[in-house]
């Protein structure tokens, strides 16, 4: 690790450290509540284009289970962004990422709206869009986009110089590298200029083969360009509006002209609350929950929002996620809740045994309590929940191995062991990424306890940034194999694998716009057509439904 790298993660650790060390408190709700209003209001579904309206009638419908819309006002992004984000990937995008990060969250406090902001914009919107064509709503909110991409450009250059100028100089050095080693990348990134960023948000990248080209270092040159492209668009993302984030997925994967049509998605809010800093520096998640419920209506119901539990703000603030979680099923529209055990925790089991990290983490047997409270809720109430479950995405190394199967396993037995257990119904969980496209060491426990439906744990599983497929080779195959696999268990794979793609965060990989396409291709390899229809959308119909089974 070069000095540059070692002193801006020691800044950032101290940073961190020091706002966690002092008063740490609930950041304050600015929305209403409208339980009982919502539900009433007049809405026109203004965001849902009409290719996606017409998606729901195709002959493969597809459904996204693991999508996100968020922004850099809901999470605490500088942190986000080193830790999480940064610390698995490549070297100069690590490096990268840490100069860049205070200029992303300066940029984010200029030109992403809070969730009370944005859900301000919507109201106002709706009366501009009431009685609207649909085809026109879609070409406004196009040009709409567009202007603000050059807004956003605009910001991230302006705090990019005052706050990171070594992030400029470090860009120019890494474009000048990848255009040295390749004769033609092609991607038309040169140098970090405000003219640059504009146009990299403002367009969509084309899809992209970087195996296609004759030379290798050609290829892994066009590659390392790419991935500066990304970081671009990704800052761009997490510096917009949430209902334009949703506009360009929709954008993006609704052009896809397969036989395979994005029918609808389901999107996950995220609390890393005191895991990474304190929560006053995010938007309070009850505003969040407002906003996508907000969201899910005016797309028509295309996008169905999952709220976030973390068991770290249960323990600071007398229950209040959990709290949260039924407040947004029972009143709101969501449908489930999602979990992140790499910000610090194991599904269950926490207290039998040490981390070897320096991260903060709360008392133990109280993290326990919680979680276990929190999964006997959503057994009773028959909420679904889905977790992060790959390596990655941890506040460093050691928090990456906490989303593994044995977590699960330790859940699995807590729950069988309650009173009544054999009586109650099972808890439904989608092990998301569902240990990733290699599978790694955690493939066979994770399908184990998917083939397993003992009644205590019914686990599912999605290809959320299964990165590979874009590529083909090893991971079209990983996904046919499990579509294709006979077991003598009382459950297949092909009953508990479902379609995921993680975008937004997949919009950090070269060639995301494919995504689709590349699941279409890897599926042209199955046989059974049943099993087929069944991943793209049948298993997220019956994980989802709350006549669970059906």
């Amino acid at each position: 690790m070069n000095t540059s790298r070692r002193q801006a993660l020691k800044a950032l650790g101290s940073t961190t450290a020091l706002a966690l060390a002092g008063c740490c408190g609930p950041a304050a709700r600015t929305l209403p509540d409208l339980t009982g209003r919502a539900s009433t209001r007049d809405n026109v579904p203004f965001l849902l284009r009409p290719e996606l309206a017409r998606a729901r009638t195709t002959v493969l419908p597809c459904l996204d289970v693991h999508a996100h819309f968020f922004n850099a006002r809901d999470v605490p992004v500088r942190a986000f962004l080193q830790k999480s984000v940064g610390h698995d990937m490549p070297s100069y995008i690590q490096l990268l990422l840490a100069v860049l990060a205070p200029a992303i969250e300066a940029a984010a406090q200029d030109m992403a709206p809070s969730a009370a902001e944005e859900w301000r914009d919507l109201q106002e919107m709706r009366l501009r869009f009431a009685g609207m064509a649909p085809a026109e709503a879609t070409a406004r909110l196009d040009a709409e986009a567009s202007d603000r991409a050059e807004e956003v450009g605009k910001a991230l250059y302006r705090e990019t110089r005052r706050r990171a100028p070594e992030a400029i100089a470090l860009f120019d050095s890494l474009a000048r590298e990848a255009e040295r080693s390749g004769r033609r990348t092609g991607v038309g990134i040169d140098r970090f200029s405000e003219a640059t960023l504009t146009r990299v948000i403002r367009e969509s990248p084309e899809p992209t083969d970087p195996g296609a080209l004759d030379d290798r270092v050609e290829a892994r040159a066009r590659m390392r360009a790419l991935s500066l492209r990304s970081v671009i668009e990704f800052a761009g993302f997490m510096t917009s509006p949430r209902y334009q984030n949703l506009s360009a997925y929709m954008r993006v994967y609704g052009a896809h002209n397969g036989g395979v049509q994005l029918a609808g998605c389901y999107a996950a809010l995220v609390d890393f609350n005191y895991w990474l800093d304190c929560p006053d520096v995010s938007t309070h998640v009850h505003d969040q929950i407002i906003l996508h419920a907000e969201l899910s209506r005016l797309s028509g119901g295309f996008m169905q929002p999952l709220a976030p539990y973390n068991p770290w703000v249960d323990i600071k603030e007398d229950g209040a996620s959990l709290a949260l979680v039924r407040t947004a099923v029972k009143h709101h529209g969501f449908v489930g809740a999602k979990l992140y055990p790499p910000m610090g925790f194991l599904p269950y089991g926490n207290a039998a045994g040490p981390l070897d990290s320096t991260e903060r983490r709360p008392d133990l047997q109280e993290l326990d309590r919680n979680l276990l409270r929190f999964f006997e809720t959503c057994v009773d109430e028959g909420i679904p929940v889905m977790a992060h479950a790959n390596r990655s995405m941890g506040r460093d190394a050691a928090h990456d191995d906490l989303p593994g199967p044995d977590g699960w396993k330790s859940l699995r037995d807590a729950l069988a062991a309650r009173p009544g257990a054999s009586r109650s119904a099972s808890l439904r969980v989608n092990a998301g990424h569902f240990a990733g496209e290699t599978g790694i060491a955690w493939a066979r426990d994770f399908v184990d306890l998917a083939e397993q439906c003992d009644g205590t744990l019914d686990l599912y599983g999605d290809t959320g940034y299964w990165d590979g497929l874009l590529q083909g080779g090893a991971a079209a195959e990983r996904l046919v194999a499990l579509l294709s696999a006979k077991s003598p268990a009382p459950c297949r794979m092909a009953d508990k694998l479902m379609f995921g793609t993680d975008w937004l965060m997949l919009s950090q990989v070269p060639g995301w716009k494919d995504y689709l396409g590349a699941v279409e291709r890897a599926l042209d390899g199955l046989d059974d057509d049943a099993a087929r229809q069944a991943f793209l959308s049948g298993n997220a119909r019956r994980f989802f439904s709350r006549e669970h089974g059906v």
